[in-house]
């Protein structure tokens, strides 16, 4: 199959929703997986980075998104009721932040919370690095501050260097050369230093020892939004050629559902939408997402 950028775009949704879903063991109707809470906000995060027109925070519109979610409306579905208004587990962090009406920052976060849903969800912000020049600190900094509106600091480098691993995945660059550019990336846009140097244990893990469920169970522990990118992280770089074995490796971990988007999600932008055959129930809502985000949001960057 012949790779597009929107068909990446496509894997990244993709990836992330199935990952999220065979880590949480949610099985549907004729083998078709149920979508998860991170694959929701995921979806409202690309809502509003869609709707921030040029000048415009993207962040405020992302915050806006999140709050249309909490009350389960979805101004972006195409027609008629969809799957994505339904309650699909716990996101106490991300609720009751959002109940409150006021948006956290980086210099005054909302909350402590170290979550791994303000990660996960933070990933299409990678459209924004559709093109190459001067994409990496948009990327870094504004998947850090989407993070923050809800959970607490330390979550801002792990979304921050998530969304630059799936940026670089989507121009091409293979998942060894992505998370290598995303740790220099980081560092250069500043982020949190943990966040680097728990990513860069993996890299080294998986060199040493690729491919051992106990290093991934390791490399996971410590605070949830560390632990699913450093097991991400081990997982992509065991088998960077074979999507299948490394989601499987990744789901493995501690906290499989958020290892399994992570890695699912690069996966699927390194590797295209059919890397990873795993069927979703949002599949279609999903690829109309991914190609409004290429059309738009990477559309606009190349302006």
């Amino acid at each position: 199959m012949e790779r597009t950028t929107t068909g990446t775009v496509r894997g990244l949704l993709r990836g992330l929703a199935a990952g999220e879903a065979l880590g949480a063991a949610s099985p549907g109707a004729g083998g078709v997986l149920r979508h998860g809470v991170a694959a929701q906000l995921a979806c409202a995060s690309a809502e509003g980075l869609l709707r921030a027109g040029t000048g415009t925070d993207p962040v405020a519109e992302v915050h806006a998104a999140y709050r249309r979610w909490s009350q389960r409306y979805r101004a972006f579905a195409a027609s008629g009721p969809s799957l994505l208004h339904e309650d699909r587990g716990p996101s106490g962090a991300t609720s009751r932040a959002l109940a409150t009406g006021a948006a956290g920052t980086l210099r005054d976060p909302l909350t402590t919370s170290a979550g791994w849903h303000a990660v996960v969800r933070a990933l299409p912000v990678a459209a924004l690095g559709l093109t190459e020049d001067g994409a990496d600190s948009a990327v870094a900094l504004t998947a850090a501050r989407t993070a923050v509106l809800t959970h607490g600091h330390v979550t801002a480098a792990p979304a921050g260097i998530a969304a630059l691993v799936a940026a670089a995945a989507l121009r091409g660059t293979p998942l060894t050369g992505a998370v290598g550019h995303a740790l220099a990336a980081a560092v250069l846009a500043g982020l949190d230093a943990r966040a680097v140097w728990a990513a860069d244990a993996a890299v080294r893990a998986a060199h040493r020892t690729p491919g051992d469920p106990q290093l991934a169970e390791v490399l996971g522990g410590g605070p949830a939004c560390t632990g699913v990118l450093a097991a991400a992280v081990y997982a992509v770089l065991s088998h960077p050629r074979e999507p299948r074995l490394a989601l499987r490796l990744a789901l493995t971990a501690p906290r499989a559902a958020g290892a399994g988007a992570l890695a699912g999600a690069w996966l699927g932008a390194a590797h295209g939408p059919e890397a990873l055959p795993a069927r979703v129930d949002v599949a279609d809502v999903l690829d109309a997402l991914a190609d409004r985000l290429t059309d738009g949001v990477g559309g606009r960057r190349g302006a």
